[in-house]
């Protein structure tokens, strides 16, 4: 299982970290009747490491079949910036091709973005047949800048 953490507040509850599965223990705890993301009030990732971010697609994915677009606001999804570059590498193997060269660090925000024209088809397609939200309306990333 991924890694993933549920902070109830009152009637809303934030997530800390998308890890895999999260959709479906979301679904398991009870939070958010009648939808999953009903509640959910903001989205902190750790880190960009795949564990902690596998599902946070399935959230764009599927969040306006599960409740997220009831609240009538965009949740925030806050999360690291963009470090910029890779950090140096010393000693024996030479350091590999990074994926992306041009781009190998991208923060919070980026990343949503990717996953939205990764996914554009998709998304295109559930707004245009079922008049769905897009998931820039649903969700809002937003960077914790890095400190210098």
């Amino acid at each position: 299982m991924g890694i993933a953490s549920a902070v109830a507040v009152g009637d809303r509850y934030y997530l800390v970290d998308a890890g895999s599965g999260v959709g479906g223990r979301l679904h398991d705890s009870g939070l958010g009747e009648p939808g999953v993301l009903d509640t959910l009030a903001a989205v902190f990732l750790t880190h960009l490491h795949s564990d902690h971010v596998v599902d946070l697609n399935n959230l764009l994915s599927f969040g306006a079949f599960n409740g997220l677009e009831s609240s009538g606001r965009s949740v925030p999804v806050w999360g690291p910036g963009n470090r910029g570059s890779l950090p140096p590498l010393y000693g024996q193997p030479p350091a590999p091709e990074p994926v992306a060269p041009d781009n190998p660090t991208p923060g919070t925000r980026e990343m949503l973005e990717l996953m939205a024209r990764t996914y554009a088809t998709d998304f295109n397609d559930r707004a245009f047949d079922n008049r769905k939200p897009l998931p820039s309306q649903l969700v809002e990333g937003r960077d914790v800048p890095i400190p210098q």
